[in-house]
């Protein structure tokens, strides 16, 4: 009997980062849509605790692709995190499906399930476009994006590893 091949996806809940996987998702640490809901309008930023949460995680990367919306910058720009390259980008950021996901001077155009999921095509075939460039990548961004291309759910803070994008 063959022994079967260990699993491609772990969730991680601590804040030190070890690299050993190729793309390594890290959600946005808690913002204050988080902690408020969305009654607290466009683009939240993070809490004083996310602020606190995002200096303990460190780790290196080839690359860091990161979401534009504050509260993911936030997470990246505080934390200890190094990276030879660094890109902000619209493809990971969340489905824009309320006001709390749309950037301050956006028009309130709201996205369909439909365009989320192409954007979410699109931003994987990208990352396997890093992936052939760079040993490793990280992805700060939001749940929607995680859990839509690793099928699995982070909370605030958290890490998902993978070696493979489907």
């Amino acid at each position: 009997m063959e022994e079967e091949e260990e699993e491609e996806e772990e969730v991680i809940t601590e804040k030190v980062e070890e690299v050993k996987y190729k793309y390594t998702f890290l959600r946005h640490e808690e913002s204050k849509s988080n902690k408020y809901g969305p009654i607290v309008g466009r683009d939240p930023i993070l809490t004083q605790e996310g602020k606190e949460n995002a200096k303990k995680i460190k780790g290196y990367y080839d690359y860091a692709l990161v979401s534009i919306m504050t509260r993911t910058r936030q997470t990246f720009e505080l934390s200890n995190i190094n990276a030879n390259h660094i890109e902000y980008s619209s493809l990971c950021r969340e489905y824009r499906n309320e006001p709390a996901s749309l950037l301050k001077e956006e028009k309130q155009i709201m996205e369909s399930y439909k365009d989320f999921y192409d954007r979410i095509k699109l931003l994987k075939q990208y990352l396997i476009q890093l992936g052939e460039k760079h040993k490793t990548i990280i992805i700060v961004t939001h749940h929607g994006v995680i859990e839509e291309i690793t099928e699995k759910s982070a909370n605030n803070g958290e890490f998902i590893r993978t070696n493979t994008i489907f």
